[in-house]
């Protein structure tokens, strides 16, 4: 029995007929060169991009200057506005000078672009009759872009000889130019877009659209690392730019020569090799002339089926139950229901399969049955033009590399040539070029090398391994009985192998070790041969199973859309039939390792924070700063400022810049700013910046420990390899060491265990991963931030999750305790976090007296620092945070709290109904005593972007009638709680919890008490901005590495902010003010002088 049934696994032993021919393909040789073009061509729409976006940084007359593309577009009525708008003398000349880089760029992109249209109309597929009017349309736009450009440098030298104060009109030459060249546009796309969809030329795209979707897998191995690199996306899209700017730096060269390594010896010829597979299956199929459906990969030539190998389907669950054991021994976690899920998928199909083999083998002797057969295609896959794009895409996998350099670099080259007082480093003037060269020379060099690995027909015996691998190859037998060519022999194995094992080999590797891989080649290097190795393993096992006729269990109903073993739906039921059935607290929940923080400490309720702080006697106020006039008498009153921070998210950006501002904080109040702040708020990085400092007194340096490039890179790495091998077959391979303290085994722990490392090396301690999030010995009221309240959101109904050193979550006030007691959710709102939010330790966290089941994952008292991570895990490069699920609550995914409040400023108003009547209360009790110290409260915000991102708004053309609807309820979306209405509310609150009369209707005669201190308050800003210089510089990246160029754009940023307040007599000020200005608020400057009262050396 057990060898009949390894005998089905097997399949049956066919040995097929000689080939009487053997055809080899030998397309025509493309000329490759062509991609030069379309390289140079995307090259140069991602440096104009690039420049584009600094010219955004400048102010005009109050708002965001307009970009120069937008300069030569068809809105007339505003780009004539914008050349009159007035501009700060020193920024109208590097406005101009950065116009003109603009304009050269643009020469080179007018060239690129004139020579590939000319090529694309000589195109076989442009008829004849065409041609001349398109190539005399290009001509046209060509030369009108010319001569706008030369207008447009003309314009440019005239807008700065007329001075700062504006009042500019350019020649309206300039606009006639730009409507001619836009209609010669217009003619040359439409023309092209007419011929392609015309009935006759519909067959140009189809058969290359046919051919990428079977490289695909090619295609995804460096997709997403080039997207990242060369998309001009905001903010995210910045982050690889921005770790390639730091190989210019000096800190990692090697990770310069490690992701061309990488790509060229790995990346590039795996893609190759998986092009020329799947190449060759789509010429095999073309060359079989069966048309019953039994043709090649189903049948060999005399009607034998070409039985799939069962027993491949074994070797998954035995190399996963193989690790299971390791793991057991090594103490790795493992999920039993999600290994059960993937063993019984993997199991049960070669199992099913067995017996519907055995019962057609049955049939096929009784009935002469010949098995299923495939579904019969109207039109063939072109294998030359499957060919053709795996070619391709190898080589624009190296050529991806080159362009990403450039985008990153070209950047700082723009800000050096505009900017005066900024020199141009030799090597950025010399790395620029190179980059752009290494996007060329590929496709000049492929046509040679591919030259070189062509099978001259016939065969001659002395071709290279290399050769014969890379050669779609058919051997035919002449099929006498129907005169028909048929496909015969089985292909040689040893390439499939030779991927497969390197595939293989490298995604363990990587799963077991990230944090070695990213810190040894860098981000890009890495995470390029993760998605490399996982997309090279996919496709070669789509690939060898395409080379057979699909498992017996597919096909014992007819299913016509069947020509092919479906891998990928096999693996996305797997995916999702794991996550239903697993844990989600496995693969990313938070865990404590050791005994002694299962439960967390009690905590103080933010009354109880108040009044300490508020008892604690402190030399930090302005004696006799107050006079109130009480019953006839004047009485001094000291004033005490009380600080609430709210850092705004931004990734190590917000970290960052957040750790700056708390630096000026408590150097404006000397050893009084370690005491003035009641609480903290912030989300994603700004959270973690509040965290470092509230545990470091010089956060600044504990950050530029961990912003290097070891983390991101060891988290990429993890979510490719190893939280993907956690998911689908419950096997952690290499868990986090247990000394720091993690709390998981997930990327997100490994992106801690780097920085721990990084601290270690540095000398600055582990700062936050040194404490427990709360600690019975609190010092938090002798910090610079207070209390930790950081933000992180709910998945599953959007409610701000707070991780809160202050307890939030008293019963007493619930509004409705009831609504949580048969609910397996925690009450969003129905607590004291505010209307809108709920507290985590308090809905899920452990005490000492609770009693723990053992499906149970209360949260214990994790560390600082993965309470400052969770509130800034941004999906997918960090992932969700799962608690629970802990008594009647279920489990519930954590993640970004920026995706709900990324300014923190929402819980800072939420919190005012409880902080505000505290400082109400007592600044009531001492004006009714007539001594002490009066509590002025101050939101203090940190905005990590310039002020154009809040404060001025640039307004386009017209809109039309029938889209005001949709435009104005897409805006109301985006408006529901912008950041100025928040900063208004803030100040709002400040003011009306100052007293108990909440506001001054009218002046009186013999004014209260209360009234007479708003009377003095109100001049005041109760909000404080401190945010980024409005200038044209590189955007820092939001992600979790900066560059030394970020950093510096950051420093300079903070010193202007430093130096800048606002005007105290606004109309007689030359200069724009400063949007937070014209808002009522202060800035840092404003802040750091009125502190500088409270001051104590």
């Amino acid at each position: 029995m057990l060898t009949k049934c390894w005998r089905l696994l097997l399949g049956t032993r066919v040995t097929p007929p000689e080939p009487t021919e053997t055809r080899f393909l030998h397309p025509e040789r493309r000329d490759y060169r062509l991609g030069v073009l379309w390289t140079l061509l995307l090259g140069a729409l991602l440096a104009l991009n690039e420049t584009n976006g600094l010219a955004r940084g400048f102010v005009a007359g109050g708002e965001a200057a307009m970009d120069f593309g937008a300069l030569s577009g068809l809105r007339f009525e505003s780009v004539w506005d914008f050349w009159a708008l007035p501009m700060a003398a020193e920024d109208l000349t590097a406005w101009n000078r950065l116009l003109r880089f603009f304009i050269v760029l643009d020469f080179g992109f007018i060239a690129v672009y004139t020579l590939l249209l000319r090529r694309i109309v000589r195109a076989g597929f442009v008829p004849a009759g065409w041609r001349g009017l398109l190539d005399g349309a290009v001509v046209a736009l060509c030369t009108f872009d010319v001569l706008e450009n030369v207008v447009m440098v003309i314009a440019g030298n005239q807008r700065v000889n007329e001075g700062p104060a504006g009042g500019y009109e350019p020649w309206p030459l300039l606009w006639l130019l730009t409507a001619l060249k836009w209609s010669a546009l217009a003619v040359v796309l439409g023309s092209f877009v007419i011929m392609l969809i015309s009935k006759d030329r519909g067959e140009v795209v189809k058969p290359w659209r046919t051919a990428l979707w079977v490289q695909r897998y090619s295609l995804f191995a460096f997709l997403p690392v080039a997207a990242l690199a060369c998309l001009p996306v905001p903010k995210v899209g910045d982050q690889v730019p921005d770790i390639e700017r730091r190989w210019l730096d000096g800190h990692e060269t090697s990770h310069l020569v490690w992701a061309v390594v990488a790509t060229l010896v790995v990346i590039a010829p795996a893609i190759f090799f998986l092009g020329r597979l799947r190449a060759d299956c789509a010429f095999k199929r073309s060359c079989d002339e069966a048309t019953d459906g039994r043709g090649w990969p189903w049948y060999y030539p005399k009607g034998e089926p070409r039985e799939a190998h069962l027993w491949h389907w074994l070797i998954a669950p035995a190399i996963v139950s193989a690790l299971f054991g390791l793991a057991k021994i090594r103490d790795w976690p493992t999920d039993g229901k999600r290994l059960v899920v993937f063993c019984l998928i993997t199991v049960s199909v070669p199992v099913a399969s067995c017996v519907v083999r055995w019962h057609f083998q049955k049939r096929a002797k009784k009935t002469h049955y010949k098995g299923p057969a495939a579904r019969q295609e109207t039109a063939t896959t072109d294998p030359e033009h499957v060919m053709a794009v795996g070619d391709a895409l190898a080589i624009a996998a190296v050529a991806a590399v080159g362009l990403g350099m450039m985008r990153a670099w070209i950047g700082l080259l723009a800000v050096g040539v505009s900017t005066e007082d900024i020199d141009v480093p030799w090597q950025l003037w010399l790395a620029t070029p190179l980059a752009v060269a290494a996007a060329v020379v590929p496709w000049f060099l492929a046509g040679p090398v591919l030259k070189r690995l062509d099978i001259a027909e016939p065969a001659t015996g002395k071709e290279s391994q290399l050769a014969v691998w890379a050669t779609p190859t058919a051997p035919l037998y002449e099929d006498q009985d129907t005169g028909r060519t048929r496909v015969t022999g089985d292909n040689s194995q040893w390439i499939r192998v030779l991927l497969l094992a390197g595939s293989g080999g490298a995604f363990g590797w990587m799963a077991f070790n990230p944090i070695g891989w990213a810190s040894a080649l860098g981000v890009v290097a890495s995470v390029t041969l993760a998605l490399g190795a996982a997309m090279m393993l996919l496709g070669v096992v789509v690939a060898y199973s395409q080379e057979s006729r699909p498992p017996e269990i597919l096909l014992v109903v007819p299913r016509p859309w069947l020509t092919a073993t479906p891998i990928v739906p096999f693996i996305v039921i797997g995916l999702v039939t794991t996550a239903l059935i697993g844990s989600p607290t496995f693969v990313h929940g938070i865990d404590q390792d050791k005994q002694e923080y299962r439960a967390v400490p009690p905590r103080p309720t933010l009354a109880e924070a108040f009044t300490t702080w508020a008892d604690n006697p402190s030399p930090c106020v302005a004696p006799d700063a107050i006079t109130v006039t009480i019953d006839g008498k004047e009485k001094a009153f000291d004033a005490r400022p009380m600080l609430i921070l709210a850092a705004e998210g931004g990734g190590i950006r917000a970290t960052y810049w957040t750790a700056q501002g708390l630096e000026e904080v408590a150097d404006a109040g000397g050893t009084c700013g370690q005491k003035m702040t009641l609480f903290s708020t912030g989300a994603s990085g700004g959270s973690l910046g509040l965290t470092v400092g509230r545990y470091d007194d010089e956060p600044l340096a504990t950050i530029d420990a961990i912003r290097g490039p070891d983390s991101l890179g060891a988290g990429a790495v993890a979510l490719v390899t190893g939280d993907l091998l956690a998911s689908t077959t419950g096997i952690r391979i290499g868990a986090p060491a247990a000394d720091t303290d993690p709390d998981g085994t997930d990327r997100a722990a490994t992106m801690q265990e780097v920085w721990v490392e990084a601290w270690d090396e540095a000398g600055t301690g582990d700062g936050p991963a040194d404490h427990r999030f709360i600690e019975e010995d609190d010092s938090a009221l002798d910090t610079v931030t207070g209390h930790l309240v950081l933000t992180s959101t709910d998945s599953y109904d959007g409610c701000r999750a707070l991780w809160s050193q202050i307890d939030l979550s008293p019963p007493e006030m619930s509004a409705a305790p009831s609504m949580t007691e048969t609910s397996n959710a925690p009450g969003c709102g129905t607590g004291g976090a505010g209307p809108n939010s709920y507290d985590v330790l308090g809905s899920f966290g452990a005490t000492e007296a609770t009693t723990l089941d053992a499906d149970d994952h209360c949260v214990g008292n994790v560390s600082a620092l993965t309470a400052g991570l969770v509130s800034g895990r941004f999906p997918y490069v960090t992932p969700s945070a799962v608690v629970g699920p802990c008594g009647e609550l279920t489990e519930t995914p954590l993640v970004d709290g920026g995706i709900t409040d990324n300014t923190g400023l929402g819980t800072v108003i939420d919190l005012a109904s409880q902080w505000g009547p505290l400082v109400r209360a007592h600044n009531d009790e001492v004006l009714a005593a007539g001594t002490g110290s009066l509590i002025l409260p101050m939101v203090v915000y940190l905005d990590n972007g310039p002020a154009t991102s809040f404060g001025i708004d640039q307004r386009g053309g017209s809109i039309a009638e029938s889209l005001i609807p949709l435009w104005a309820i897409s805006a109301a979306a985006t408006r529901q709680a912008p950041t100025s209405a928040l900063l208004r509310q803030g100040a709002d609150a400040a003011e009306r919890f100052l007293c108990s009369e909440p506001s001054v209707v009218a002046p009186v005669a013999d004014p209260t008490p209360c009234q007479q201190l708003l009377q003095q308050q109100t001049p005041e800003p109760q909000v404080f901005v401190v945010h980024q210089a409005t200038q044209p510089t590189l955007s820092a990246p939001l992600g979790w590495v900066l560059s030394d160029a970020s950093v510096e754009d950051l420093v300079s940023d903070m010193a202007e902010a430093r130096s800048t307040g606002c005007p105290t007599d606004a109309s007689a000020s030359t200069e724009p003010a400063d949007p937070v200005c014209v808002d009522g608020h202060g800035t840092l400057f404003d802040l750091r002088k009125r502190l500088e009262s409270f001051r104590e050396e």
